[in-house]
Formats: C-alpha cells, sequence, structure tokens
C-alpha cells in the first residue's frame, strides 16, 4: 500500500480569519461522482450497478487521505470550530493502526491548523498509515487494549483533558451525532444525480463503527427510499445494535435497512490473498480503486448477492465508495 508524503511542516496555527476561511473550505464541496458500472454479472443479472465515488470526495491534491466518508464525518465537528481561536485547542480521537480517520484528522490538523492527537490500540508499531500521521503532526499515544476500551468513560475523557490540554474529543472513527451533518447527505446527493425517474432499489455500504451507516439512515426520507444494506468489516455480531445506539428515535422509521455479517474475511484489517486479487483485479478493470480492509470486502460482497440472483432484475443498485486509498 502506497501512501503520499507530505512536505510541509507539521502543523501551524494562523490566525482566526485565516483558520475560519481555510475550514468553510473543507467544507464545501461538490458532489463526488456517481459512476455506473458495466459488469458482466450485473448485465446477466439485469440489474444497475452504480458507484457513489467518495474516493473522488475532498480537497484533492496530495492529501488523498483527507477524502470520502471521513471529510463527511469530520465536516460537522469543524463548523463548531471556525469560531475557536484559542492556539491551544486541538482535536482527539481514537481508532486502530489501521485507521482512515486518524489519518484524515492528521491530514486536517496540518493543513486547517490545529492540534491533533490519536489515542492508538495496541502496541507502538509502524505502517504507511500511522507515518502518515506523525508526518502530519499527530501526537500519537499507543495504548493497551483494556485502556483503550476506557474511551467513552468520563474519567478517562477526563485524564485525557488533563494531559493534552483543550482538546475537543471525537469518537472513535469519527462516529457520533456531529458526523451525521455530512454522512446524511450521501442518499440526497445520489437521488439529486439519478432524478426522480431513476429511483434507488438498494444501497451498500461497509461499516466499521456503523457512524456513517446511521448518517445515512437519518437523512430526510423523501420519496422512494432504498432499503440499505450495511456490510460490517470486523466480525463479533454487534453491528446491527451499534447502529441502533446511535440513531434517534425518529429516524428508525426513515429506512429499511439490515446488517449482512459474514464479509469480515476473517475480521478487521485481515488480507488475505484472494481479497487482494480480487481488489488488484477489480482496480485495473473498471479504474475504481480498492483497498482491502472496507470497500474490497464490500464489493466482493456485492457482486457475490448480484451473481446468486439475490437482486430482482430490473433493479437499481448504488454501492457507496467510502474512499480511504492511499
Amino acid at each position: 500500500m502506497q501512501i503520499a508524503t507530505v512536505s510541509s511542516p507539521p502543523f501551524a496555527k494562523p490566525d482566526s480569519t485565516s483558520s475560519q476561511s481555510r475550514l468553510s473550505s473543507l467544507l464545501k464541496f461538490d458532489p463526488s461522482p456517481l459512476q455506473r458500472l458495466s459488469h458482466p454479472a450485473a448485465e446477466a443479472a439485469r440489474v444497475e450497478w452504480w458507484v457513489k465515488r467518495d474516493d473522488c470526495y475532498g480537497p484533492g491534491g496530495t492529501d488523498v487521505a483527507l477524502q470520502g466518508n471521513k471529510v463527511r464525518k469530520l465536516r460537522g465537528y469543524l463548523e463548531g470550530w471556525r469560531d475557536w481561536s484559542d492556539p491551544r485547542l486541538g482535536i482527539l480521537s481514537f481508532g486502530g493502526a489501521y485507521s482512515n480517520h486518524l489519518a484524515a484528522l492528521s491530514v486536517a490538523g496540518r493543513r486547517y491548523g490545529f492540534r491533533t492527537i490519536g489515542i492508538v490500540r495496541g502496541e507502538s508499531v509502524s505502517n504507511p498509515v500511522l507515518d502518515l500521521c506523525r508526518e502530519n503532526g499527530m501526537d500519537l499515544r499507543f495504548v493497551s487494549r483494556s485502556e483503550y476500551r476506557q474511551k467513552k468513560q468520563a474519567e478517562k475523557l477526563f485524564a485525557y483533558r488533563a494531559e493534552f490540554g483543550p482538546v475537543l474529543i471525537i469518537p472513535e472513527g469519527g462516529s457520533g451525532p456531529d458526523s451525521k451533518i455530512g454522512t446524511a447527505s450521501i442518499i440526497p446527493e445520489i437521488k439529486t444525480q439519478l432524478g426522480p425517474d431513476h429511483p434507488i432499489h438498494y444501497f451498500q455500504l461497509a461499516a466499521g463503527t456503523g457512524g456513517t451507516a446511521a448518517g445515512v439512515i437519518e437523512a430526510p426520507p423523501g420519496e422512494a427510499n432504498p432499503t440499505i444494506e450495511i456490510f460490517p468489516v470486523l466480525k463479533g455480531g454487534w453491528m446491527g445494535e451499534e447502529i441502533e445506539k446511535q440513531l434517534s428515535v425518529e429516524s428508525k422509521s426513515h429506512y429499511a435497512w439490515q446488517v449482512i455479517d459474514g464479509h469480515h474475511w476473517g475480521g478487521y484489517a485481515k488480507r488475505p490473498p484472494e481479497l487482494l486479487e480480487f481488489c488488484d483485479s477489480f482496480s485495473r478493470n473498471y479504474d475504481i480503486p480498492l483497498e482491502s480492509i472496507y470497500t474490497g470486502k464490500l464489493f466482493y460482497a456485492v457482486l457475490q448477492r448480484i451473481e446468486t440472483g439475490y437482486y430482482p432484475p430490473g433493479s437499481r443498485l448504488v454501492t457507496y465508495h467510502s474512499g480511504g486509498i492511499y
């Protein structure tokens, strides 16, 4: 896995006016492309297969880690930052050793001028994702798995604030109430792109913490709502319950949704050769880059369901590419 390097300094706190301007630019991007996928399996099954290309959603350039659903999740949090001018302020969040969220946060911190702290589960390691975080000036703290499980406890959060000073604490994966501000816009964007005469029947996405899925489910329902299919990339069978916790009472009836387990390939960040080969082949054949942690597992699972005839002929599918390519 290749990852972009940066040559700019880790971070420099700008004055509040320029900081507000730059943060505002992060929050305003054109809708990501919606691409029709001409795949023989979809044609044989007589279904339309579309891809929402959030791997193209972000500032672009060399900051490729700042893209996709990570940008959408950060939007709500950064909106609250636009009036902050204290140079001591920072953002602290949590993730594993291959956390796309921490990578995106580190880029945002360097790009827009605020401190970032990453609490990482497990022993200290070096890999392309964490190396990027370091290059962007993120203060990485590795903690035991037992301590990491305390990340939602008030006493532990108080201790982090005491250690790191004034910080905004964002939950693991960027998933929280504010993250829904950005992720709730995904399906409305697609409906606008397809037009009223072309309804979405099925919308598929991968899930790590369930935050993006919760935001999608909480989108304004509108007309002709799709069935939302959620594919966890971790094993354990807990994703449905986790998403339920993140939903408001009103939103639980907006969309029909289901969690489809059994496509985690052994667990988070597991990379068996067959999956790597699929990602490489799909990327070459369709010019849509896939990685093995999220999008590769998702597209493999959707393709299996198409090939087995799960979707009725005439169905229109939209698979969400959440980004995360380095």
